[in-house]
C-alpha cells in the first residue's frame, strides 16, 4: 500500500475582509442544504421499507457533521453540539444496517472466491455451500435486527426533534454574528482537514498500521474529502485536487477496514457450536487466513 508523502501545502490568501466569511457562509449553508434534502428523501424510503437507500442516507449523515465540525467556530455553540449529537446517533443507527450489508457482500465475495478453487481437504463444493448457508443465516439475523433498531428510532421522540432541527437550519444557520472581520476563508478550512488527515495517517503508518488507528486516517479523508466538495464552488480545481486524494485513499483504506470487520465475523462463524458439529467452522478459518492483512498493508 503506497501513500503519498503529504498533501499539498498551501497558504491562505491574504485577508479580503467580511466577504469572504459570507462566502463560507452561502457555501455551508447550500451544501448541508443538499445533505438535508437527502436526508428527507432517505427518510421516506426508510418508512417504506427501502433498506437500499441506507447508505447515501448514512452518507449525507457524514456530509453534515463533517462540514458542521469543520466551521463551528463560526457557529453558535450550543446549537451546533445539539444537532451533531442527533445526527451521530441517526449515523449510528443507519451504520449498523450498512455494516451488515457490506458484510454479506464481502462473505459472498469471499465464498465465491473460495467455490473457485475449493482445498482438497474441505470436502468440496458441498461444505462450501453449506456454510455460506451459514453465513447467509447470520448476516439475515443480524441485518433483520439492526433494521428493526432502525425503524423504531424513526418512531422515537429523538428522532423527530433531530428531524425538526433539521429543518430549521435549512431556513438559516445559527451563525454567528459578531465574528471578526479577518474570519477565515474556505482554503483555512479545507487545509485544516487535510493536516488532520495528514498526522492520522503519519501516526498510523508509524505504529505500524494497526487497524484503529487506520480507521482513523481513513475517518479524517472522509471528512477532508467533504469539505472539499463544500469548498468546490469557491477553489474550483484545488478542490477537485483533494477530492480525488481522499477519495482514492478511502476506497484503499475501506476495503482494508472492510476486510477486519469480514475477518471477526468469520472468527465468530467459525467458533460457533453449529459450525463446529458440520464441519464448516474449517471453511470459516480458511477464509479468515485468507483475508489477513499483507505486510505491505
Amino acid at each position: 500500500m503506497a501513500y503519498a508523502a503529504g498533501v499539498d501545502s498551501v497558504t491562505p490568501e491574504p485577508d479580503r475582509g467580511d466577504e469572504r466569511l459570507e462566502h463560507v457562509e452561502r457555501m455551508a449553508q447550500a451544501y448541508l442544504d443538499l445533505q438535508y434534502e437527502v436526508l428527507v428523501a432517505g427518510e421516506l424510503d426508510l418508512r417504506a421499507g427501502r433498506l437500499d437507500v441506507v447508505h447515501r442516507t448514512r452518507v449525507a449523515t457524514r456530509r453534515y457533521r463533517s462540514v458542521l465540525r469543520e466551521i463551528r467556530g463560526l457557529l453558535d455553540p450550543s446549537a451546533a453540539t445539539v444537532l451533531d449529537e442527533g445526527l451521530r446517533w441517526y449515523a449510528r443507527l443507519l451504520g449498523d444496517v450498512r455494516d451488515v450489508q457490506v458484510l454479506k457482500e464481502s462473505l459472498d465475495d469471499a465464498l465465491d472466491d473460495l467455490s473457485g478453487d475449493p482445498p482438497d481437504d474441505l470436502a468440496g463444493d458441498l461444505l462450501i455451500r453449506a456454510a455460506g448457508i451459514r453465513a447467509d443465516e447470520y448476516c439475515t439475523s443480524r441485518l433483520e435486527h439492526a433494521s428493526r433498531r432502525l425503524a423504531e428510532g424513526l418512531d422515537k421522540r429523538r428522532y423527530a426533534t433531530l428531524s425538526d432541527l433539521l429543518a430549521h437550519w435549512r431556513n438559516g444557520m445559527p451563525f454567528v454574528a459578531d465574528l471578526h472581520p479577518s474570519s477565515p476563508e474556505a482554503l483555512t478550512f479545507l487545509h485544516r482537514a487535510e493536516l488532520r488527515f495528514q498526522r492520522r495517517l503519519d501516526a498510523a503508518l508509524a505504529a505500524g498500521r494497526p487497524d484503529l488507528l487506520m480507521h482513523e486516517a481513513r475517518k479524517s479523508s472522509k471528512r477532508a474529502r467533504y469539505v472539499a466538495e463544500m469548498a468546490a464552488p469557491s477553489l474550483g480545481e484545488r478542490a477537485d485536487r483533494t477530492i480525488r486524494q481522499m477519495t482514492a485513499f478511502q476506497n484503499e483504506l475501506g476495503t482494508r477496514q472492510d476486510r477486519v470487520v469480514a475477518r471477526a465475523a468469520l472468527a465468530e462463524l467459525a467458533a460457533s457450536p453449529g459450525a463446529q458439529l458440520d464441519r464448516t467452522a474449517a471453511v470459516f478459518e480458511m477464509l479468515r487466513d485468507r483475508l489477513a492483512p499483507t505486510p505491505t498493508e
